[in-house]
């Protein structure tokens, strides 16, 4: 009768840590449901040009280099080397990058851009951009300086300095501290300025400038080595 009953508590024991552990398997999978869910139900309420910085659908990998024609597309990596034209789409660079050849894209963001060719991207954010050759760059945020090897038309964006070796900026809806054009061109050098706001000096190098300002445009410092046109 002793053994009957010993077996029996066994046996309800054995039956409780089975309901716990079962228990305790679907309170996971139910949470990580959950989850997935809400990541999903949050995802929907970020704006699209910025739901490349809350990790969704994004593949992360160490380092990419590449030689020939290249497109990347929702991918975060370490560090970025290409050797031809590029495009690049829902890409964040953590550390360095640098396309030798003709870039275009959107939503990219890197620690320091360097280009050695033609530039026209959507929505670009880094700490330095480097471009050797012609620019156009809509929707940006610069930490430090932008250094322009050509023409420049950049809209709706801040840096805190704008370095252009060449004669022709085209800025509209920007914001930032210096902008400094270098040439040594027979012609002038020209800057157009629409909704832009140079909060110190335009500094021409070389050869003088002009810049063009419309009603909602004002540079808070000097021309120097120019003059200010309407």
């Amino acid at each position: 009768m002793a053994l009957l009953r010993l077996d029996l508590h066994a046996h309800h024991g054995a039956s409780h840590m089975h309901s716990f552990l079962l228990s305790a398997l679907l309170s996971a999978l139910t949470a990580t449901t959950l989850l997935a869910h809400s990541r999903d139900s949050y995802s929907k309420f970020i704006p699209s040009p910025y739901r490349i910085y809350s990790g969704d659908d994004i593949v992360e990998e160490e380092i990419e280099e590449s030689f020939g024609p290249t497109r990347i597309e929702k991918k975060r990596l370490k560090k970025l080397e290409i050797y031809g034209p590029t495009h690049l789409d829902h890409v964040t660079i953590l550390g360095q990058a640098a396309v030798y050849g003709p870039l275009e894209g959107a939503h990219i963001s890197a620690k320091t851009l360097t280009v050695h060719g033609p530039v026209s991207v959507f929505h670009l954010q880094t700490g330095r951009l480097l471009i050797k050759g012609p620019a156009m760059i809509n929707h940006f945020k610069i930490a430090k300086e932008v250094k322009i090897y050509g023409p420049l038309n950049a809209v709706h964006g801040s840096c805190e300095v704008i370095n252009v070796v060449g004669r022709d900026v085209h800025l509209s809806e920007v914001k930032t501290r210096r902008l400094i054009v270098s040439s040594k061109s027979e012609h002038p050098s020209k800057v157009e300025l629409k909704e832009t706001v140079i909060s110190g000096d335009v500094i021409f190098q070389g050869t003088p400038g002009k810049v063009f300002l419309d009603e909602s445009s004002r540079v808070t410092g000097k021309i120097k080595n120019g003059r200010r046109e309407k």
